[in-house]
């Protein structure tokens, strides 16, 4: 690996939080992994052992957990995961891309471009 990509990966905890998914047809963002909720990661409070046990994989799309227009959550993460209960459920367009956001101090969101880093 080149110095200069050992370099850029030095930044990703740093910009890791400015980057959202905006979700279109929810066939591409990670549900547990991506930033597209304001409780996402779900991974950083969600267990990898729960993820699997509920039937669902860590490779998990957020279209895949969405079934007529409701999240499939377990009952039990509805206790145990308080925080789910106030996730709406996203809206998914199917001829729509889900795309990565920029989310700016203002809280406002742009285009993603790896040139704004």
């Amino acid at each position: 690996m080149s110095w200069g990509w050992r370099n850029l990966l030095k930044l990703r905890p740093l910009i890791r939080d400015l980057i959202w998914s905006s979700i279109g047809d929810g066939s591409k963002v990670s549900m547990w992994f991506d930033i597209w909720c304001n409780a996402s990661p779900l991974y950083n409070f969600i267990s990898a052992r729960d993820i699997a046990r509920a039937g669902f994989s860590l490779a998990s799309k957020v279209r895949e957990c969405i079934h007529d227009g409701m999240w499939s959550w377990p009952n039990d993460w509805l206790l145990k995961y308080s925080i789910l209960n106030s996730i709406p459920v996203s809206v998914l367009t199917d001829n729509k891309s889900d795309v990565l956001e920029w989310r700016n101090s203002d809280g406002s969101y742009s285009p993603f471009s790896v040139q704004r880093v």
